[in-house]
């Protein structure tokens, strides 16, 4: 009996020794998923704060441009003027290749009503696997997601994020048209003509209204008079302030038609087959986009008491222009967007303009619509 006594509590023993192994793994399992849980934790917490920079940064650089970064920009080049370093930039939920990488991909240029509203997203951080994200939306809000099963594809993350549906929007910008007896070239212009860009820098030159900034074309003093050319980027702000009018007929002919910079925002413009095509316009008033004096026309003409031999005519963004055709010209336009999200256009506005016969002015009332031309035949 003494015999079955001692194996019975080698037995005993032994069960005690595994029992304490598994509470020992359970602990240390509790211990690694509450360490976890905490890093994760900081690590959100400092995904917030770059977050909040971010935004003020993006803030700060639409009150600059007057917009905001286009969709698939590095915003650390952009934003970089805007903070303090180039930390904020990173990602501390994942390993990316170079900070803003995670930002850039998963960023969307709001609509004008949604960057003046709150709520509506615009970046975020995600974390390595795909279960938690920190997301940015306009008003500068940081909302924190967890229990997620996002995919690699940075288009499907953003559409789910922002509440879209997968698959039903693209940012790539569309081909520029080209406008027929014209160019389709842009190089007197600079893209976004205020905001930095990518890479390298553009066309910094700037002038006064009224003179020759660019020098005579070579080769091109027998242009004839009125003879217009080249591409302007527009200023349509979501506001009803009118600096933008175009009058124009279908090159089938047809009534005239009018179409301002509400038609383009709502989009009526597009619907009606106008956008990408190119137009007998008679009539053209707008206001340059930007602040850097960088949209041009060539231009052969009379023009504020200064003759241009089809040289470079600067239009300031501070004046409203109208451009008309005398008795005889022709002006050929095209309207398009840079850029289409969602199903809209979201880009910059541009106006390709190829005219013989036409004439440009300042317009110097300040009423709305302009009534310079009023009382003229």
């Amino acid at each position: 009996m003494v015999k079955r006594m001692r194996g019975g509590r080698r037995a005993f023993v032994v069960i005690e020794l595994v029992a304490v192994i598994a509470v020992i793994g359970i602990l240390l399992s509790l211990g690694f998923s509450v360490y976890r849980g905490a890093r994760l934790s900081a690590r959100v917490v400092v995904a917030a704060n770059n977050l909040k920079q971010v935004g003020t940064a993006l803030e700060l650089f639409n009150r600059r441009y007057e917009c905001y970064p286009p969709e698939g920009a590095n915003l650390a080049t952009f934003l970089a003027p805007f903070v303090s370093s180039v930390d904020v930039f990173s990602n501390p939920l994942a390993e990316e290749a170079s900070p803003g990488e995670t930002l850039s991909k998963l960023y969307l240029e709001p609509y004008d009503n949604e960057a003046d509203a709150t709520g509506h997203y615009l970046t975020a951080f995600v974390s390595e696997d795909g279960t938690t994200a920190v997301v940015l939306k306009t008003g500068n809000l940081v909302e924190r997601m967890d229990n997620l099963s996002l995919p690699e594809d940075p288009s499907t993350v953003v559409a789910i994020l922002s509440g879209s549906t997968p698959g039903t929007e693209s940012s790539t910008p569309t081909t520029l048209p080209t406008t027929p007896g014209g160019s389709s070239d842009t190089s007197t212009n600079t893209g976004d003509t205020t905001a930095p860009t990518d890479g390298g820098t553009g066309d910094t030159t700037t002038g006064t209204t009224g003179g020759s900034t660019g020098g005579t074309t070579p080769g091109s003093t027998s242009s004839a008079d009125g003879t217009i050319g080249g591409s302007i980027n527009l200023n349509p702000n979501n506001n009803n302030d009118f600096e933008f009018e175009l009058r124009f007929n279908l090159m089938t002919g047809g009534e005239l038609i009018i179409v301002t910079r509400d038609e383009l925002h709502d989009g009526t413009a597009e619907a009606s087959g106008y956008l990408g095509k190119p137009l007998s316009a008679s009539y053209i008033l707008l206001k340059p986009k930007g602040n850097g004096n960088q949209n041009s026309l060539t231009y052969t003409g009379e023009f504020e008491n200064k003759t241009y031999l089809n040289e470079r005519l600067v239009l300031e963004n501070k004046n409203r222009y109208i451009l008309t055709t005398k008795d005889g010209g022709s002006m050929v336009v095209t309207l398009y967007n840079t850029k289409s999200s969602r199903g809209r256009a979201m880009g910059k506005w541009w106006i390709d303009i190829t005219a013989v016969g036409a004439k440009i002015q300042i317009c110097k009332c300040n009423n709305t619509p302009c009534t310079c031309l009023a009382g003229e035949e």
